[in-house]
């Protein structure tokens, strides 16, 4: 049976067909209207004896509209179905329908009221009992539907076999392909193959790979860097170290002051006393000799013959021969030189 009515529930046109006495679900009732396929449809039916039924919730068909289908407005016309259920065929005569349309603010459209023939049959002795076995078998049939998901005893068994059995964890490692190893086993077996921060005794062999899960990685290898040695030994014209680089990175070495040159036995004239000298941030002092403060040769004695030097000169004494102003054989290859303090020049 097909009802159509306006979005404003006023009824356009019905189509019903015949309904029997005692029909369960034999007949469908379909509402058409061009409302929200959003909004819920109920109906409600008064039964031939002036009672009422509850509300049923119908069922949405379409989606989106029946094609090329809508009002004036041009709003697209939705259908909604219901199979008659038992309660409404109980009784025969005239039944009354109305339908009922809910938004999601909770408005409430109620339609005009149709009516269809309920025709006479022959009513069961005991239309309880008739009516419970039609529910039993609507049950029945939803328990058929659930069970297509559901696991026979055979195939329980079956897959209850594959399970591991608790007995079948053992505290071992292995390549058993029917046990299951314990996780402290395994935790063990990790633990004393893999080692951090061993002692090297210098003669190992480079690490280039390693296999992880099955996964090969190569471990990038630094360049060939220039061997470094510690104090070695120096020929002394080695060239001086400035800056380093390490890493990529450059380095500056910082340098010590410069200081000032020594020179052991320079030729040149000396230019004062030395009474002390400092070498790296020690001081030494400088022993200094006995006696006055002049210098050079004071008293020269030649062939028992002092020279000596008085404030003005220097008086060499000659030893004379057979001729006065001679010089004796025994001073002809005496060749001296005499010092004289500084004051004493000139």
């Amino acid at each position: 049976m097909i009802f159509y009515f306006t979005g404003a529930g006023v009824p356009l046109f019905s189509d019903v067909e015949r309904v029997f006495q005692g029909s369960a679900k034999a007949n469908t009732l379909f509402f058409v209207c061009p409302t929200a396929s959003a909004n819920a449809v109920s109906v409600c039916f008064g039964l031939p004896d002036a009672s009422s039924t509850q509300e049923y919730a119908m069922t949405l068909l379409t989606e989106s509209g029946i094609a090329d289908c809508v009002d004036d407005d041009g709003n697209s016309y939705n259908v909604w179905r219901l199979a008659v259920p038992a309660a409404i065929t109980q009784k025969f005569g005239t039944v009354r329908v109305q339908f009922f349309v809910r938004d999601g603010d909770g408005a409430t459209l109620a339609s005009a009221t149709n009516t269809f023939t309920v025709e006479q049959g022959v009513v069961p002795s005991t239309p309880d009992y008739v009516e419970g076995i039609g529910d039993v078998v609507d049950k029945i049939s939803e328990i058929n539907a659930k069970l297509d998901n559901v696991y026979t005893k055979t195939q329980a068994d079956a897959l209850y076999a594959e399970k591991f059995a608790k007995a079948d964890i053992v505290a071992a490692t292995g390549n058993s392909s029917n046990k299951v190893m314990s996780q402290a086993a395994v935790t063990t077996a990790i633990n004393a193959s893999v080692k951090a921060n061993t002692a090297l005794t210098g003669s190992e062999a480079e690490l280039s790979a390693l296999e992880v899960g099955g996964t090969n990685y190569k471990i990038p290898q630094g360049s060939t860097g220039t061997e470094v040695e510690a104090n070695p030994s120096l020929s002394g014209s080695e060239a001086d170290l400035t800056a380093i680089k390490v890493g990529g990175t450059n380095y500056k070495i910082p340098q010590g002051s410069t200081g000032t040159e020594v020179e052991a036995n320079p030729s040149a004239s000396a230019t004062g006393t030395l009474s002390k000298i400092k070498v790296d941030g020690v001081v030494y002092s400088v022993p200094q000799s006995d006696g006055s403060s002049s210098s050079g040769i004071e008293t020269v004695k030649v062939n028992g013959e002092e020279l000596t030097v008085s404030s003005k000169a220097v008086n060499i004494p000659v030893v004379s021969d057979t001729k006065a102003g001679v010089i004796s054989s025994e001073m002809k290859n005496i060749a001296f030189t005499v010092f004289v303090d500084d004051a004493l020049l000139g």
